[in-house]
Protein backbone atom coordinates (compact mmCIF):
# COMPACT_ATOMS: atom_id res chain seq x y z
CA UNK A 1 0.00 0.00 0.00
CA UNK A 2 2.94 2.63 0.85
CA UNK A 3 4.49 1.75 -2.43
CA UNK A 4 1.26 2.62 -4.70
CA UNK A 5 1.07 5.74 -2.59
CA UNK A 6 4.08 6.61 -3.46
CA UNK A 7 3.88 6.05 -6.78
CA UNK A 8 1.16 7.92 -7.39
CA UNK A 9 2.25 11.00 -5.37
CA UNK A 10 5.90 11.26 -7.78
CA UNK A 11 3.73 10.70 -10.86
CA UNK A 12 1.81 13.68 -9.31
CA UNK A 13 4.66 15.80 -9.09
CA UNK A 14 5.83 14.24 -12.29
CA UNK A 15 2.79 16.13 -13.87
CA UNK A 16 3.11 19.49 -12.34
CA UNK A 17 6.86 19.99 -13.13
CA UNK A 18 5.95 19.32 -16.55
CA UNK A 19 2.65 21.59 -16.41
CA UNK A 20 5.03 24.03 -15.09
CA UNK A 21 7.43 23.89 -17.84
CA UNK A 22 4.71 23.44 -20.33
CA UNK A 23 3.08 27.00 -18.75
CA UNK A 24 6.72 28.54 -18.83
CA UNK A 25 6.89 27.89 -22.42
CA UNK A 26 3.35 29.32 -23.58
CA UNK A 27 4.34 31.96 -21.86
CA UNK A 28 7.57 33.00 -23.01
CA UNK A 29 6.39 32.92 -26.50
CA UNK A 30 3.04 34.89 -25.72
CA UNK A 31 5.20 37.67 -24.69
CA UNK A 32 7.33 37.38 -27.84
CA UNK A 33 4.24 37.17 -29.68
CA UNK A 34 3.21 40.86 -28.74
CA UNK A 35 6.29 42.28 -29.42
CA UNK A 36 6.27 41.29 -33.21
CA UNK A 37 2.35 42.51 -33.05
CA UNK A 38 3.85 45.69 -31.20
CA UNK A 39 6.60 46.36 -33.88
CA UNK A 40 4.05 45.37 -36.91
CA UNK A 41 1.82 47.94 -35.58
CA UNK A 42 4.48 50.73 -35.45
CA UNK A 43 6.25 49.88 -39.00
CA UNK A 44 2.17 50.27 -40.37
CA UNK A 45 2.49 53.61 -38.72
CA UNK A 46 5.71 54.44 -40.12
CA UNK A 47 4.08 53.35 -43.59
CA UNK A 48 1.12 55.47 -43.59
CA UNK A 49 3.79 58.36 -42.31
CA UNK A 50 5.97 57.97 -45.17
CA UNK A 51 2.96 57.85 -47.63
CA UNK A 52 1.33 60.81 -46.01
CA UNK A 53 4.60 62.79 -46.31
CA UNK A 54 4.76 61.90 -49.92
CA UNK A 55 1.35 63.14 -50.53
CA UNK A 56 2.63 65.88 -49.20
CA UNK A 57 -0.25 67.06 -46.37
CA UNK A 58 -0.54 69.81 -45.33
CA UNK A 59 -1.00 71.15 -42.07
CA UNK A 60 -4.89 70.07 -40.32
CA UNK A 61 -5.51 67.87 -43.27
CA UNK A 62 -5.86 64.02 -43.46
CA UNK A 63 -5.06 61.19 -45.14
CA UNK A 64 -7.67 58.01 -45.03
CA UNK A 65 -6.43 54.81 -46.11
CA UNK A 66 -7.74 51.24 -45.36
CA UNK A 67 -5.52 50.15 -42.60
CA UNK A 68 -5.75 53.68 -40.57
CA UNK A 69 -5.70 57.30 -40.64
CA UNK A 70 -3.19 59.89 -40.75
CA UNK A 71 -3.56 63.21 -39.82
CA UNK A 72 -0.89 66.26 -40.23
CA UNK A 73 -0.52 69.35 -37.82
CA UNK A 74 2.10 71.27 -36.80
CA UNK A 75 4.89 69.29 -38.34
CA UNK A 76 3.68 66.39 -36.61
CA UNK A 77 1.89 63.25 -37.77
CA UNK A 78 -0.59 61.86 -35.91
CA UNK A 79 -1.42 57.92 -37.32
CA UNK A 80 -4.36 55.86 -36.16
CA UNK A 81 -4.60 52.43 -36.95
CA UNK A 82 -7.84 50.61 -37.86
CA UNK A 83 -7.00 48.42 -34.86
CA UNK A 84 -7.43 51.53 -32.16
CA UNK A 85 -3.69 51.92 -31.51
CA UNK A 86 -2.48 55.50 -31.91
CA UNK A 87 1.28 57.21 -33.12
CA UNK A 88 2.60 60.44 -32.95
CA UNK A 89 5.89 60.33 -35.47
CA UNK A 90 7.87 63.41 -36.48
CA UNK A 91 8.96 64.26 -40.20
CA UNK A 92 11.29 62.68 -42.06
CA UNK A 93 13.88 64.92 -43.56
Amino acid sequence: MQISGMLLSSGMFFLMFLGMIFLGQLLYYQQHFRFYEEEIYFNEARILRNIAQNNKLENNQTLVLNIGNVTYKNSLYYVELNNGKKYQLDELK
